[in-house]
């Protein structure tokens, strides 16, 4: 798909899975179809956002957990409420809760909280998804040193922490710069920057 469509730089691949059509809450099959895309991309490396983001909590919905919290699908309501959310605020993101008090994720990416050098992010036991440059992150920092834990993330943590960063498998790493009233540096962000770009370097840019 990226050579008939000459995406040779970055790019994204998009596969959706649909069930056939037939029968209505009750399917007349298991069966699926599916639908490629792709989109060339401005970048060929990840890059840091030069502006911080500015974000906060998203309380109307809360999200549950079932088998299907680590997977995205396409009842994806509660993103779009929370993205629209965090427009009509002013804000770049908000952030998503479980019905335990717990924080997920925003309405698009994964969330790394950073204190003393030491990441954290929420486990996939608490309902986030399961998102691949959240898993790319997590085993860049075991294999450099850096200590990761899969926890439960409270705001009072976001309050104390030192840094707040976002994953996506498009934008790479954003990092926080405000959350309410409280100020982030980007020092492991840059870090990690670096550290996806050496390792797509040297483990797929020759392929």
């Amino acid at each position: 798909m990226c050579q008939k469509s000459d995406i040779t730089e970055g790019g994204r691949c998009r596969i959706s899975l649909d069930r056939v059509t037939g029968g209505a809450w009750k399917p007349d099959s298991n069966e699926c179809t599916f639908f490629i895309e792709v989109y060339p991309y401005e970048s060929n490396n990840f890059e840091l956002n030069a502006k911080g983001l500015e974000i906060d909590l998203y309380t109307d919905i809360k999200k549950q957990k079932n088998f299907l919290s680590n997977f995205k699908t396409k009842s994806g309501i509660i993103y779009v409420m929370a993205a629209i959310n965090a427009t009509d605020r002013k804000l770049d993101d908000v952030l998503i809760g479980n019905d335990r008090g717990g924080i997920l994720e925003s309405s698009s990416c994964n969330l790394f909280v950073v204190s003393n050098g030491v990441l954290y992010t929420p486990g996939l036991e608490e309902g986030c998804l399961a998102g691949t440059m959240r898993m790319q992150v997590i085993n860049l920092a075991i294999a450099n040193g850096i200590k990761v834990y899969e926890c439960n993330i409270l705001p009072q943590n976001l309050l104390a922490a030192d840094e707040i960063f976002l994953t996506n498998a498009i934008r790479g790493i954003n990092w926080v710069s405000g959350y309410r009233t409280k100020r982030y540096f980007n020092n492991m962000a840059r870090r990690f920057v670096a550290l996806l770009n050496d390792h797509w370097e040297e483990n797929y840019q020759n392929q």
